[in-house]
């Protein structure tokens, strides 16, 4: 542990640059200046102040539930120890609600930030409707379970500093839950039964269906403030009633997607913020056979054929998540072993295979795409192997 803090208390400057840097990412609109500016936490929102908690704890490893204020990660003082100098005044504190969504039934946690003010040597209680529940000094962190949909919860904090200096403030939680429906514009054949996925430059379209009640009265999910983000990047604003959020992939990466969206009433009442993780796929190529009796036997792939010598038969090749704009751009390949074979297209995916009517056999088969538009959309099926069997 001491190494630990004489680590942290070298590393001062560093944290105070860091910080700089986590602040810009967060939102580098709200805070950029066309002149140097020496960096406050008072240039930051209480939300951006919680993220920059939240990723300073995360760089050394320290839970992020800790009774550590941003007071003490700013300063490069983590654990809190006292610090000299004369303490600012309260008026810098605020209260805010935790990274968690507060879902019925759940877990929430409040908590009580300052931008100059040392939290960790005030005394902060925390009551939940008039009745104590927490207190203790440096006590930032409130954990409260959370009610049903229409329910109410009054959180008071008081904070009173060694120097006398005291303040109250109240946060009214009201519970809410937000489903999630989305779809993407990715390929697959009309008879699969399974969701299309995205892959690499594929589009993505995300509904939420947030369910809002103050003083237990529903609220239309139009008459909600929206705001949404992809990978803690705010895409879209708040905007009234959009529910519904669209957005392209990276053609160059396969990565997930954390899509959050934060609604909020008009009057303030209802803050509410849920993620759904959305990730993205390869797409692949799967073979299937024709009969002529049936038609194309969608029940279920083949890998493996084995023809009777002199027979003939129709294979298809059916592809699996691939952007719908990219398809009429497609080059398919027939390969034969490792010899490559003839170029076809989306809309003649057929080849019909006779086998030798004397002897034996056995060759492999598949299929290679790539089109110009999509850098990482190309690639090569599993092969087929296709052998004959005497009589």
């Amino acid at each position: 542990m001491h190494t630990l803090r004489k680590k942290i208390s070298a590393t001062l400057p560093i944290l105070i640059i860091i910080s700089c840097f986590f602040a810009s990412s967060v939102s580098a609109q709200e805070i950029a200046s066309t002149t140097p500016q020496v960096f406050t936490p008072q240039d930051l929102t209480v939300e951006q102040q919680l993220i920059i908690r939240k990723q300073i704890l995360d760089l050394f490893g320290i839970p992020t539930d800790a009774q550590i204020s941003l007071f003490d990660t700013i300063k490069g003082n983590p654990f809190g120890n006292s610090l000299p100098g004369k303490l600012d005044p309260l008026r810098d504190v605020e209260i805010v609600v935790g990274d968690e969504a507060l879902q019925p039934g759940t877990r929430g946690s409040l908590y009580v930030v300052a931008a100059n003010t040392n939290l960790r040597q005030s005394t902060i209680t925390w009551s939940r409707n008039n009745k104590i529940e927490a207190s203790g000094k440096g006590a930032t962190v409130f954990s409260f379970p959370v009610g049903a949909i229409g329910s109410r919860d009054i959180i008071k904090v008081t904070i009173r500093t060694p120097e006398g200096s005291v303040k109250q403030l109240t946060k009214t939680i009201n519970p809410a839950r937000i489903h999630f429906a989305w779809s993407t514009d990715s390929y697959t054949p009309t008879w699969y039964r399974g969701k299309a996925l995205p892959v690499p430059g594929s589009g993505i379209s995300v509904t939420a269906f947030p369910e809002v009640r103050v003083n237990n009265i529903p609220v239309p999910q139009a008459n909600l403030d929206y705001e949404w983000s992809v990978n803690d990047e705010v895409r879209l604003r708040e905007q009234r009633g959009a529910s519904t959020f669209s957005f392209l992939t990276s053609e160059f990466q396969r990565t997930p997607y954390q899509i959050s969206v934060r609604v909020r009433d008009s009057q303030r009442n209802v803050v509410h913020r849920e993620t759904i993780l959305i990730k993205t796929v390869s797409p692949f190529i799967r073979f299937y056979r024709e009969d002529a009796l049936y038609g194309l036997m969608t029940n279920a792939s083949i890998q493996n054929l084995v023809l009777k010598p002199g027979d003939d038969s129709l294979i298809d090749f059916e592809p699996y998540h691939m952007p719908y704009g990219a398809l009429d751009n497609m080059a398919f390949r027939w390969d034969f072993g490792s010899n490559q074979g003839q170029q076809t297209g989306i809309n003649d995916r057929k080849l019909r295979i006779t086998t030798p009517s004397d002897g034996l056999s056995s060759w492999s088969l598949s299929i290679s795409y790539s089109t110009p538009s999509h850098v990482l959309l190309r690639g090569k099926s599993d092969l087929l192997t296709i052998s004959n069997q005497s009589l």
